[in-house]
């Protein structure tokens, strides 16, 4: 299952000491692997949209649905909680969905559910 995430620079890192220690204000709610923390060479909004791209490629809607349904299939046999089972549907449509990529809270990626 390929997982793709942003260089993200971890505090008490050498990335992060030479590359963000010299911020003030660092908005650590970013540091979840998937927004951008340090500059990028493509502007935020292609950025966004490539890293979408990269999920719709690698779990195009007709896997999802397929692979949704199976995994609705462990839920009947017991094997899988309804919730579990949401909530991939869930993380599917955010990690594909440019806009998750913009916001905090229910909806965004690496926010709350």
């Amino acid at each position: 299952m390929p997982l793709f995430t942003v260089l993200t620079p971890l505090p008490g890192t050498r990335l992060f000491d030479e590359r963000l220690s010299y911020e003030t204000e660092l908005d650590y709610d970013k540091f979840d692997l998937f927004h951008p923390v340090m500059p990028t060479r493509l502007e935020a909004k292609l950025f966004i949209d490539e890293m979408a791209g990269l999920y719709r490629s690698a779990y195009p809607r007709r896997v999802a649905v397929v692979g949704g349904l199976a995994l609705l299939v462990q839920v009947l046999r017991g094997k899988l909680s309804f919730t579990d089972w949401k909530d991939i549907v869930s993380d599917w449509r955010r990690l594909t969905t440019p806009s998750a990529y913009l916001g905090r809270g229910a909806g965004a990626v690496g926010g709350a559910a």
